[in-house]
């Protein structure tokens, strides 16, 4: 089954109808070919856009379909004084637009912990869309935070264009009662989180598998080895990698990935890290730098004081808390 389907449209006339003259049908063919030509590359070089999109962007929300968001990195370095100067404006986080891209959810934390938080109130419900067209689904009506969607998007053309045809969305985002009825009904509870422990509650995790191939090869697979590698680049981590499960509690889950953005997914799979060990690294450190495809990224870590953390006040940035009281500042320049 392919993932990408392109159709024209086709009719086919009775044979009484008079063939039209050869000219006329030289010059519509030779129209036609031109505005197809010329169609073609304005929309392959356009940045796709979604209704859902925030006004502004990040750099990695400008890449085209199939091109990697990050492919040119240079190493991340701690931070200097000159990075934490330049956060000088203190801002309730109650007035900040929390992306919820960091946010810890696992066996020990759960997404229900703090009445008031984002999640709690359902934030992401207000966040989901269908996954796209262009993307096979196991089941129609599978929904993804809108920034996921994107990202699997891009993901899975790129994955066409490799010469993997067969690859699927098998899960999105779930309810509490289907994640309930999930936990209740699978034996192995090391593949499974309880009802509001799991990732897909949030929008943010996706599970895709490689049709006519059992989960238990697709590790081994070329398609399932491409999506580890690659996945990064456009914001994904592999959630639930085989070394990791002392960590997170799941076995290893090759087919279950996690949007968590730039440059985060990028540190994360350059230093072998799970989300837990990520946000560790971050409260632990601070924060460092980063720069990416010429773009130079600001990470810091903040615990509210107050109710208040201080932000850029001269740059472009993004906040998400962790589930856990901390906030982690992503700022671009």
């Amino acid at each position: 089954m392919a993932y990408w389907k392109r159709s024209y449209p086709y009719r086919s006339y009775p044979y009484e109808r008079p063939k039209p003259r050869k000219k006329r049908l030289w010059t519509q063919v030779l129209v036609a070919a031109v505005l197809l030509a010329a169609g073609y590359a304005v929309w392959a070089q356009a940045p796709w856009q979604a209704p859902w999109q925030a006004p502004w962007q990040a750099p990695w929300q400008h890449a085209a379909y199939g091109q990697a968001a990050t492919s040119v990195a240079k190493p991340a370095q701690a931070l200097t004084p000159s990075d934490i100067s330049s956060f000088t404006d203190a801002a309730d986080v109650a007035d900040l637009w929390d992306t919820l891209y960091l946010a810890l959810v696992n066996r020990d934390h759960s997404i229900t912990d703090e009445p008031d938080s984002a999640l709690a109130r359902g934030l992401m419900l207000s966040e989901l869309r269908p996954v796209g067209e262009g993307v096979e689904a196991l089941h129609p009506g599978t929904l993804l935070h809108g920034r996921t969607s994107r990202a699997v998007e891009e993901l899975m053309y790129a994955a066409f264009e490799a010469g993997f045809h067969s690859l699927c969305v098998s899960s999105g985002y779930r309810d509490y009662d289907t994640q309930a009825q999930i936990y209740a009904e699978t034996p192995d509870k090391s593949l499974v989180q309880a009802p509001n422990h799991s990732e897909h509650q949030t929008g943010l995790a996706v599970d895709i598998v490689v049709l006519d191939l059992s989960q238990d090869d697709m590790a081994s697979s070329p398609a399932g080895r491409w999506l580890a590698k690659n996945s990064w680049q456009h914001g994904l981590i592999l959630r639930y990698a085989p070394d990791k499960q002392a960590l997170t509690h799941i076995a290893s889950e090759p087919w279950h990935f996690r949007y968590v953005g730039q440059p985060h997914a990028w540190y994360c799979w350059q230093n072998n890290l799970c989300l837990e060990e990520y946000l560790d690294f971050l409260e632990k450190s601070g924060g460092y730098s980063a720069t990416l495809d010429g773009v130079r990224y600001t990470v810091v870590y903040e615990r509210p004081e107050k109710g208040s953390i201080p932000t850029p006040a001269d740059s472009d940035f993004i906040v998400s808390s962790d589930n856990m009281g901390g906030y982690i500042v992503t700022k671009w320049e």
